[in-house]
């Protein structure tokens, strides 16, 4: 495992990145939890930021492909060492010598004298893959064609090689040269790859040929950097051999890279003996004499470098800050604005020429450079702290150049800018306002005005400087743009989010591609919950300038609220990379994860936004996460740790019951929902699920005043009303159960009437012998729900009513319904007979429906919820 895969990041120049996954690792390799796991964490991280270092040089050559050694201007110096030009002159490595990398010390020896026979044509796979090999070993032997693309892609494109047979064997026969012959540049094992797809086959491979090999060949083929060939050439005089330069280069690569200088000095010193106008070696060279602190040695291989590569700015660079070290300053100045005039927007070039500039005493030229620098980088610490203390030597000279000159306007302009930038606003505007008693503002005047008032939360005064400088700009036929940028950011923090909109959509017209822009009017739309309008905007701003968390954050929270938990999820991960304390970030990722199913990472980023901001939700979701993962023990921890803090919100009691209930005990999960009820006799959730856990108990008493409660509220008085009437009909509370019924009829709608209370009611009224009244409620239950029972006791109803034809119809329907019933079938057959008695039937005493077929409440299913959630939890707007 190398560096990279131990920090579990790809490689990168970014060392923000690294730093972040040192310090996500720390927690697992803790130096004293684990010292060993400590110091292999300590060792990936030194080697990653040495090699991010090599990275960012190749970036800032613009040459991704070359060797890559970055000066540290603060690198420390090691002890003097003789000069690599003319020092050691040590036998190089051996030949055959294995790479560091591992690269076995065997090979088919058979390979190098295949050959065939003149006039014969490769006809078997067998053949064809010894042909191919042979064509392979004749370009590999020639240097120049070695290194030529297009050769190896005419060999590559041969049709008879593309044969499946043929492509295994070769495949095999490559591998098996390449472990001795292997200096080729990253393009040509890349385009091997390509061919023969040796990153699919890792694992494959590394049991065919030996594991270190097949890393080896991995490594050459994704290594983000590489030591150049084309580069190397030999004259008449020459009588060194490519290979045996290319090998005391990369061992001096890696002993540069392991900062072992002496082993990199002996083998710099061969090659450099070898040959002399590899821009690799010379870079490398500066280098280790950087490491020595041998400025002038440096200097001259960084000069030798910028004769070979003109092209190529890092030897300026280099160049450059020996200059500035040794205090040539102008000289310096020349080669940094070389480098800019190449890369306008190089930040090690305008650091270095800030540095001058100060040393030259340009205060002004500094400061305007250091800005310029974080327009790029926002977020640079160093130049912010530079540019910081740089404005505190101007402010002082500037003020003591205002004695002499109290006149000087442009100055004391100048000097207001500057206070504005150390936050002295007060001292801002006392400047302005002197200017504007002697001359008439311009625009950029009023604008830093009205900026220095807002900072002061002065907002109204300091739009009114706005809107003068933006009269001024409009009468000038100057640019508006930044002034409505400032004006609409400042509507936004105000809450203006109208004005807001009004005010970037102008500035966008006119800079279409400006990233602030975009996101200030996205954050605008943002407040006015306009979601879909703000993602749009960000997926702009971000286009543009990707290196802005805050552009990521805005687009985060509007799909968040869009309930694109994916999206939110990756823009919030974003965010955190930068900015790795952002509690509020955390809660949004994890809450995403949670959304999204993923219940590890959501615990982990609730618990690291706890962390943070002591985010007062976090526990609570820990707690659900933990539940729906099945570990209730952990989820009961969790609510309970919530509810220590949160006595006083009814959720964390629900929450606890249902985690009692997922484990199995009912009778904890009754106790902690009936006391929550208690406490929070309006949370209809919590109510409700004391009563649910009482009605399972059959503690029916008990649950009364409980489902009174319910009645008062909207969500579950139905089935509040209904459980009530069917403890009342139980326990033969006649008048209770009318009162209950009546009150549910006249306080509910007509169009939410629940066809089983009804029911109910019609059967109290029944058993009442009040067949008017109960024909009416039943009547509305059959209307709403034509069920066996309501058509059966509707019957009954008519019967003692003396409809005999509508009794005999509703008890036929009665049988329709649930065919075979029993009852249903008495009542039915004593319906009928009943009405043909007809006149003769009159002259007697008839009994009431109760006496000839008595019955009770025929079912008691309306005891249990519907639908009770395993959990319970908020899943509304924050």
């Amino acid at each position: 495992m190398n560096s990279w895969e131990f920090l579990g990041i790809e490689p990168t120049s970014d060392q923000g990145a690294i730093k972040r996954a040192y310090a996500r690792l720390l927690k697992t390799y803790h130096p004293e939890d684990d010292p060993e796991g400590f110091q292999r964490l300590r060792e990936a991280y030194e080697h990653a930021l040495r090699e991010a270092k090599f990275l960012q040089e190749a970036a800032a050559s613009g040459d991704a492909a070359g060797s890559v050694f970055v000066l540290d201007p603060e690198e420390e110096a090691a002890p003097a060492a003789e000069a690599v030009w003319t020092g050691v002159r040590e036998q190089g490595p051996r030949e055959g010598e294995a790479l560091e990398a591992g690269v076995p010390e065997q090979a088919g020896e058979r390979l190098a004298s295949r050959s065939f026979s003149a006039g014969k044509e490769p006809a078997t796979p067998e053949e064809l893959a010894e042909h191919f090999i042979s064509q392979v070993t004749v370009l590999y032997a020639d240097f120049p064609s070695r290194i030529d693309r297009e050769k190896w892609v005419a060999l590559l494109e041969k049709e008879e090689y593309w044969q499946l047979e043929v492509k295994q064997r070769t495949n095999k026969e490559m591998l098996t040269f390449l472990m001795e012959k292997y200096h080729l540049p990253r393009q040509i094992w890349r385009l091997l790859n390509d061919y023969f797809f040796w990153t699919d086959q890792e694992m494959e491979l590394s049991q065919e040929f030996p594991e270190n090999f097949i890393r080896f060949v991995i490594n050459q083929i994704k290594k983000p950097w590489e030591l150049r060939y084309e580069f190397l050439k030999k004259d008449e005089d020459s009588d060194y051999e490519y290979d045996d330069f290319i090998d005391c280069r990369e061992h001096a690569f890696r002993a540069m890279l392991d900062n072992e200088l002496e082993e990199a000095e002996k083998y710099l010193a061969i090659a450099s003996n070898m040959f002399t106008e590899d821009p690799d070696l010379l870079r490398m060279i500066g280098h280790f004499y950087l490491r020595k602190d041998d400025l002038e040695n440096a200097f001259h291989a960084f000069y030798r470098l910028t004769e070979v590569l003109p092209e190529e700015i890092d030897g300026y660079i280099h160049r450059a800050n020996i200059l500035r070290k040794i205090g040539k300053y102008e000289e310096a100045q020349e080669d940094y604005q070389h480098v800019l005039s190449l890369s306008p927007d190089n930040e090690l070039a305008l650091s270095g020429l800030a540095r001058c500039y100060v040393s030259l005493g340009k205060l002004t030229e500094a400061r305007a450079v250091l800005k310029r620098i974080l327009v790029q980088c926002p977020y640079d610490i160093d130049v912010q702290v530079r540019l910081l203390a740089l404005n505190g030597l101007l402010a002082d000279q500037l003020q003591e150049e205002l004695q002499e000159a109290p006149d000087d306007h442009e100055r004391r302009f100048c000097l207001a800018s500057v206070c504005f930038d150390l936050e002295r606003y007060e001292e801002c505007v006392e400047s302005l306002d002197r200017i504007q008693r002697a001359i008439p503002l311009t625009v950029d005047m009023e604008l830093l005005w009205g900026r220095a008032l807002i900072k002061q939360e002065q907002t109204e005064e300091g739009l009114a400087h706005l809107d003068k400088a933006l009269e001024l700009a409009r009468q000038a036929g100057d640019s508006e743009w930044a002034i409505l940028l400032e004006r609409g950011t400042t509507y936004v923090e105000s809450n203006q989010y109208e004005a807001a909109i009004e005010d970037l959509t102008a500035a966008m017209e006119l800079m279409p591609n400006h990233p602030e822009i975009l996101h200030q009017l996205a954050e605008a739309y943002r407040c006015q919950k306009e979601y879909k309008r703000c993602v749009e905007l960000s997926d702009q701003a971000i286009s543009l300038n990707p290196t802005r968390w805050i552009y990521y954050s805005t687009r985060g929270l509007a799909h968040y609220w869009l309930n694109h938990y994916k999206e939110s999820r990756d823009d919030h991960q974003i965010v955190i990379n930068h900015e790795y304390n952002f509690s509020g970030a955390w809660h949004r990722k994890a809450y995403s994860h949670f959304r999204l199913g993923e219940y590890d990472r959501a615990i982990e980023g609730f618990h690291e936004s706890e962390r943070w901001g002591d985010n007062e939700l976090s526990f609570y979701f820990i707690a659900i996460c933990h539940f729906k993962l099945g570990d209730y023990e952990n989820a009961l921890g969790a609510i309970e740790y919530y509810k220590e803090s949160h006595e006083n919100d009814p959720d964390a009691y629900l929450v606890m019951g249902d985690v009692y209930r997922g484990m199995g005990d009912e009778e904890q999960a009754r106790e902690v929902y009936c006391s929550g009820a208690a406490q929070f006799p309006d949370n209809q959730d919590l109510v409700k699920m004391a009563v649910y856990s009482l009605l399972k108990e059959n503690a029916q008493t008990r649950a009364i005043p409980y489902l009174k409660q319910l009645l008062l509220g909207e969500d579950y008085r139905e089935w509040a009303a209904t459980s009530l009437l069917n403890i009342s009909i139980q326990q033969g509370e006649w008048e209770e159960a009318v009162a209950i019924a009546d009150n549910f009829r006249n306080v509910v709608p007509k169009e939410q009437w629940d066809p089983t209370l009804l029911f109910y009611a019609g059967y109290v009224h029944y058993r009442l012998e009040r067949y008017q009244i109960a024909a009416l409620y039943l009547e509305q239950a059959y209307r709403l729900k034509a069920d066996g029972d309501t058509c059966s006791y509707l019957s009954m109803v008519y019967f003692d009513l003396g409809r005999m034809e509508e009794a005999a119809a509703f008890a036929k329907k009665a049988l329709e319904a649930v065919p075979g019933n029993a009852e249903y079938q008495r009542r039915y057959e004593g319906i009928v007979s009943q009405s043909k008695k007809g006149l003769f039937g009159l002259f007697r005493k008839k009994q009431s429906s109760q006496a000839l077929w008595p019955s009770s409440l025929p079912f008691v299913w309306h005891q249990e919820l519907e639908e009770v959630p395993d959990i319970h939890y908020w899943q509304g707007e924050e």
